[in-house]
Formats: C-alpha cells, sequence, structure tokens
C-alpha cells in the first residue's frame, strides 16, 4: 500500500525535479503554493541565563503527533495538535543538550511558525511503526494504527502557534521574498487576516494498518461544495457528510478577503 503522505512528498519531488531540468526551476508553483517556514528555538531556561538561539527550516507540510495520556481532552481538535507541536520540549535528559552560552543542561527546544503558505499540509501521525507484533523485547512498541477522532475545524486560525515579532524579524531575511518567493513573511504586527485558513480537502485511510484505501473529500473553491473521490468515482455530498475526525492528510487555504 503506497502511503498518501510519502506519496504527496514524491509528486512535490518529482514536481521540482522536472522544472529543474527544463529550466523552469523558477516557475514551478510547488514553493509558491506549499512552502513555508518554522523558527526552531534553543531556549536556556535558567533565570541567570535565559540564553535564546534560532533557526529557520521550511516546509511543504506539518506532520503533528495525536496527544495522549490522561490530561488530553475528550475531544481533540487541530488545534490541540498544533499546541502540542509548538509547545516547548525539555532536553534535559538529551545527551549532549546544553546551552551553548552558560553550559547549563536547562534547554529546552520549541517549533513556531514564522511564514505562511498558500496553502497549508498538515499531516497526521496515524501510523505508529514499532519492531512488529508484541515486539522483540519488554517495553518495544508495536506497530499499529491510531483512530483517534482529531476534529478538523471548517476554519483554523494559526496566529496562537506563530512566533513573535522580535522573533520574526531576528530569523527572516531582510526582504523576505528572498526565503519562499511570493510567500509573504510574517513581519510587523499579525492579525486575523494573515493566519486565517479554510479547509478544503481531507484525506482518510480505510482500512488496518498494511492493507487499506486512501480517499479524498475535495471542496470546490468556486461554490464550495464537497466532492468524494473515490478512485474513478467522483461523488458530490454534504459538508456534514465529510468524516472531520478521521483526517489523515488535510489540506487547509489561506483565505482570500
Amino acid at each position: 500500500m503506497q502511503d498518501s503522505h510519502e506519496f504527496f512528498g514524491e509528486l512535490l519531488r518529482l514536481w521540482e525535479a522536472n522544472a529543474a531540468e527544463n529550466g523552469v526551476a523558477d516557475k514551478c508553483p510547488t514553493s509558491k503554493l506549499f512552502e513555508g517556514a518554522l523558527v526552531s528555538s534553543l531556549i536556556c531556561e535558567n533565570e541567570k541565563c535565559g540564553h535564546k538561539s534560532n533557526q529557520t527550516e521550511a516546509f511543504k507540510d506539518i506532520s503533528l503527533e495525536i496527544p495522549s495520556g490522561k490530561d488530553v481532552p475528550d475531544e481533540l481538535t487541530i488545534n490541540d495538535c498544533l499546541a502540542k507541536f509548538t509547545a516547548k520540549e525539555s532536553l534535559a535528559t538529551v545527551d549532549g543538550a546544553m546551552c551553548e552560552k552558560c553550559k547549563a543542561k536547562t534547554v529546552a527546544k520549541q517549533y513556531q511558525l514564522v511564514t505562511l503558505p498558500p496553502v497549508l499540509v498538515l499531516h497526521l501521525k496515524r501510523f505508529e511503526i514499532g519492531i512488529g507484533k508484541g515486539g522483540s523485547k519488554k517495553g518495544e512498541k508495536e506497530s499499529r494504527k491510531i483512530d483517534t477522532p482529531v476534529e478538523a475545524p471548517n476554519t483554523l486560525n494559526l496566529l496562537p502557534f506563530c512566533a513573535d515579532e522580535p522573533t520574526r524579524r531576528s530569523v527572516l531575511p531582510s526582504n523576505p521574498y528572498r526565503m519562499s518567493p511570493g510567500v509573504p513573511a510574517l513581519r510587523g504586527e499579525l492579525d486575523y487576516h494573515a493566519a486565517h485558513y479554510d479547509l478544503h480537502g481531507v484525506i482518510v485511510h480505510k482500512g488496518k494498518l498494511n492493507e487499506g484505501h486512501y480517499i479524498s473529500y475535495c471542496r470546490h473553491h468556486r461554490d464550495y461544495r464537497w466532492f468524494l473521490a473515490d478512485d474513478h468515482k467522483v461523488t458530490p455530498l454534504a459538508s456534514n457528510e465529510v468524516p472531520r475526525k478521521k483526517g489523515y492528510l488535510l489540506f487547509y487555504s489561506k483565505r482570500m478577503w
């Protein structure tokens, strides 16, 4: 079974390679459509230091873990997954992780958004690959499919997951278009319009871990009607028939005001 997330990444790679071979790499729309940027920050949590170093990373999709545990809400949404992705993660137990300034092992890592693409692709990690059934040793995980419902709202506001203005100014080039051609960087004070997205596509995996079938739910960009694409068959359907809690890949388009 071909994984749809891997297929999406390979499709973009081949698209870009073909454009480069034909001398039109600058006209390839993949970066203009899908590319954004994250800032990866290492933060010293020593009160006497507080040093912070930033590094930008380009992305064409974002892979999100599905939260689990006793503190997780009964009904998860994509906002919960994004909150987990952008939360500080302590590196105190990671070998060699220390503050580059004070050398204390009190560093935390954090991802935040600094540039938003016209089309945001979110990948939910619904397949956990382990050693095998039961594992070969105690404590080893077995492979499994995660069917936890995660609500994909019709509208998504990314402001809570974006870096603050000082961080954005420190990591973005003086000409924001140099980083991601055609995609405006998030400079100055962010507002509701700069980070507001609408759901336009949902890919769902039906079946078990090692076998199954992918189907797509697509929203028309003009009349906003939803359609189900299942192999060669395309069927119109009502908005409330879209399984927004079962998504594997989600496609959000920046709202055009």
